[in-house]
Order: C-alpha cells, then sequence, then structure tokens
C-alpha cells in the first residue's frame, strides 16, 4: 500500500490515492523468466509507506517493511538535484537475519577470475578498493538495529551514523554487542585525495573470543575474554598498499581462560603430565596474554608479546615487515615448575603470514638433552630428576617466578626478577659426558625431546597457517 501526496499526486492527478498491490508466487516466477535467470528464493514480505515529493525531490516515510523474519522502519528521502543525488536514510529493526535474506556463498554469482600472476602467495590484496562509488552519491545514514543475525553471528544493540559527501566517508562512532562485549569506534575513509586515506579507531570490551573463533571454524585453541585497542591510519589504493604504509597501535588484552589446542598444551608442557612427581595443574589456564604491536611506516615492532598460564610463560620480540608481509619474531618459555624445565624450548617464527615458518632453537634443545643425558648416567631416582628438572643438576635453579602478567598488563618491559640463588657448580667433563654403557639410553632421550621439539615446530606452523592464511 502506498499513499501518494504532495507533487506526485498533483503531477499524476491522483493526490491523496491509496494503492494496494498483491504479489504472489506466480508473479515472481514470471519476473524470473524476465530477467534471464533465477531470482533468489525471497520470504514474504510486506512493504507500507506514505510516498511524497516532486521537483526531483522525494521521501518514503513511515515505512513498516517485514521479510521473512526480518523488519525495517522508518524514513527514506532523496533528491535528484545538484551534481549528486543526496540520500537521508533513518531506518531502525528489531530483528535483521542477514543469514535469511542473502543467498548462501555457493548461490552467489561467480567473480571473476584474478588475471595471470595476481596470485602471489600474499594475504593482502593488491586489488584496487571499490572506491568510485564512494562519489556517485552524497549521503547521511543512521541506523539502529536491535539484532543483527550474519554469518552465524549474532550482533546487539547495533547503532551507526555516517555521512558520505564528496567522497568522503564518516562513520561517527558506533557501537554494538558481539560475542557478549561491547565495541564501538570510528572510521575515516576519503578517496578524493590522489592515495586515499583511511583512519580507523575500534574499542572493545570483553569479546569472548573463543565464541568468534568457532564461528570462524578454529576451533580447539583457546577460550576467554578479551579486550581490543586499535588505532590505526594509512594510504593508499588498496589493501596492500595502506599496510605497506601504516601507522598506529594494535593491542589485545586478555585475562583468565583456558588452553584448547594441541599447540598450546605442548608450550603448557602436558607432554610431561603422565611422568611421576609432575604437577600439571594449572598448566591450562590462562593468567594473561597481552598482545601489543606499535607501527610505524608499515613496520609493526613488538611492544609486548606474552602469554602467561599456571606453568609457564612465553614471551616474544621482534616484529612484521607489513610491507612484504615478512616474520620476524621469537619466543622464549620462562618456566615456574622445575616439571616443566625440558619443554621449554625457544622457538624463532620467520617466514610470511600466508606461509609461516617455526625454527626451535636447536642449541637450547641440546643444553636439555645432555643434562637429561647426565640424569641417566647417574641412574636411580636422579633419571626421574633429570627428565621432570626435580632434583639434582642445575636445571632446578632456572623456574622463574617472576609475575610477568604485572609487568605487561602495567606497560613494564618484562625482565626478570632477581632471586638470590647460589651459582651451579661447574660441570666436569665426566659429568657432561656419560659413559659409554649408558649410551644407548641417551640416544633415546636426545630422540625423544628432538621428536618432541619438531611436534611443537608443526603445531606452531598448523595454527599460525589457520590463522593468517584464511
Amino acid at each position: 500500500r502506498v499513499t501518494v501526496n504532495g507533487g506526485i499526486g498533483d503531477a499524476i492527478g491522483l493526490r491523496g490515492l491509496d494503492v494496494i498491490v498483491d504479489i504472489e508466487a506466480k508473479d515472481i516466477s514470471i519476473l524470473s523468466a524476465m530477467v534471464e535467470g533465477p531470482l533468489p528464493d525471497i520470504p514474504p514480505f510486506s512493504v507500507a509507506g506514505r510516498l511524497t515529493g516532486g521537483d526531483n525531490a522525494y521521501a518514503m516515510q513511515e515505512i513498516e517493511a517485514k521479510i521473512g523474519k526480518s523488519d525495517l522502519s522508518g524514513n527514506i528521502a532523496i533528491s535528484l538535484k545538484g551534481d549528486r543525488p543526496k540520500l537521508k536514510v533513518e531506518l531502525a529493526s528489531v530483528l535483521l537475519d542477514l543469514d535469511e535474506l542473502l543467498p548462501p556463498a555457493d548461490e552467489k554469482p561467480a567473480t571473476a577470475q584474478p588475471a595471470e600472476g595476481v596470485k602471489d602467495g600474499r594475504v593482502f590484496s593488491v586489488d584496487p578498493l571499490p572506491l568510485d562509488g564512494l562519489k556517485a552519491v552524497d549521503a547521511k545514514v543512521k541506523f539502529s538495529g536491535g539484532k543483527i543475525v550474519a554469518k552465524g553471528i549474532t550482533v546487539r544493540d547495533a547503532t551507526i551514523d555516517l555521512e558520505l559527501a564528496g567522497g568522503r566517508l564518516e562513520v561517527r562512532p558506533f557501537s554494538a554487542v558481539i560475542s557478549g562485549g561491547q565495541v564501538g569506534g570510528g572510521l575515516l575513509l576519503d578517496s578524493g585525495k590522489a592515495k586515499p586515506a583511511l583512519d580507523l579507531k575500534l574499542n572493545a570490551k570483553q569479546i569472548d573470543y573463543g565464541a568468534l573463533l568457532k564461528q570462524f571454524e578454529l576451533t580447539g585453541i583457546a577460550s576467554g575474554k578479551t579486550d581490543i585497542e586499535v588505532d590505526l591510519n594509512g594510504r593508499g589504493k588498496s589493501v596492500r598498499a595502506i599496510m605497506a604504509g601504516l601507522n598506529g597501535r594494535l593491542k589485545v588484552v586478555s585475562q583468565g581462560g583456558k588452553v584448547e589446542s594441541g599447540l598450546l598444551n605442548i608450550l603448557s608442557a602436558d607432554m610431561l603430565s603422565a611422568l611421576p612427581m609432575v604437577d600439571s595443574k594449572g598448566d591450562k589456564d590462562i593468567r594473561c596474554a597481552v598482545l601489543h604491536f606499535d607501527i610505524k611506516s608499515g613496520r609493526a615492532t613488538a611492544k609486548t608479546i606474552l602469554f602467561d598460564t599456571g606453568g609457564i610463560s612465553l614471551i616474544g620480540k621482534g616484529g612484521i615487515n607489513l610491507a612484504d608481509e615478512t616474520l620476524g619474531l621469537a619466543f622464549e618459555p620462562k618456566v615456574k615448575k622445575a616439571s616443566l624445565l625440558q619443554a621449554a624450548v625457544p622457538f624463532t617464527v620467520g617466514g610470511t603470514l600466508a606461509s609461516p615458518t617455526v625454527v626451535p632453537d636447536m642449541g637450547a634443545v641440546a643444553v636439555g638433552a645432555v643434562k637429561t643425558v647426565t640424569g641417566i648416567a647417574e641412574g636411580g631416582a636422579s633419571v626421574v630428576g633429570a627428565l621432570t628438572g626435580l632434583g639434582g643438576g642445575g636445571s632446578g635453579n632456572k623456574v622463574d617466578e617472576t609475575d610477568y602478567c604485572k609487568l605487561a598488563l602495567a606497560g613494564k618491559p618484562l625482565v626478570a626478577a632477581r632471586r638470590a640463588t647460589a651459582p651451579a657448580p661447574a660441570a666436569s667433563a665426566e659429568s657432561i659426558l656419560p659413559p659409554a654403557k649408558e649410551k644407548s639410553a641417551a640416544e633415546t632421550v636426545v630422540n625423544t625431546i628432538t621428536g618432541t621439539v619438531g611436534a611443537v615446530g608443526e603445531g606452531v606452523t598448523k595454527t599460525l597457517k589457520n590463522l593468517f592464511g584464511n
């Protein structure tokens, strides 16, 4: 039902007339044949409103639309005067189910295949951003949604206020509740400049990242809640160009949670939990996780990287070159229990975002292997001590009880606290090298440790490929 009023009614001599139109399934079939292709399945719908205007300016007011389970209400006005159309939209929705309204991914029209040579193994696309559309119209849009469903993710209490003028898009502070947490921020994208400028600010509090990871089919990693701060700006006509000159900061902080992935289980030394005298209680508890990168001219430098569980603190250093997407990160575990010392294997992450590589520090592995072999040579209870780090030898002195979470959350350097310990006795050649009769046992332990290190590398690589490759 459309009520014709104002200039439109005067022009056609039907001012004040209510026009009622019924559309049935057979009409949709006829329309589908006319457009030479199948139309997506459309849920039952109804639209009502009051149409007014004239002289190249029109408005649809008091809109009440229902499409399937979704609804929209509000006003839309458009003016065709001047160089560009001017659009004003004020809409609200109680429920907007995009999964119901939009066709599944496999039913969408096929996109053009990239030209030969474009597939270069990079994550950030070199394709020009579709910015020309921003110059086609000026618009002011206000929208509020009680519940929005998209790709299985539910967004609640969303509000957005944007203005587009002369190719300059500004999203004034927007807000929403996603995965139980509050998200807010703003966006400025100016396509009117020779090098389009992007400025993004985002602040998220207490986001349930475990639930979000499951939505993206990244399961079995970890669960908990996190805070995120993003303040980024860059220039360029493609994502790759923007990232190559990006500036700003990224900070992610999480306190409390649970380790779930096989990779993180290895890092928290669950592989030793079956051995005698090993206490793995609390090793899966995430005390804190802090990720803080400062970004300048496309280089992201790690100010803080910390993953701290009940049994181990994993500290990272280095950075990421966003221009060529290369990784240069080094990670060092700091154990809190003597039972985990032999699992504390430092490693580096190199390669690229699309194809990361993990290389364990074989020097540290060799030292651990020698200490284990020494314990085997001594025999008896010292074998368990060598495997678990308990008793004899200097490995027990390397337990680090520093509260790295306290330092990271306060923005301080992650420096180990000083503790007064007696220096370990100097090792003699006889104590380092095992007797010949123990050679086969020593080789067995070294092979076991080497295999464990390989598992660490494989797990890290697989997880990073899932995170960055998808």
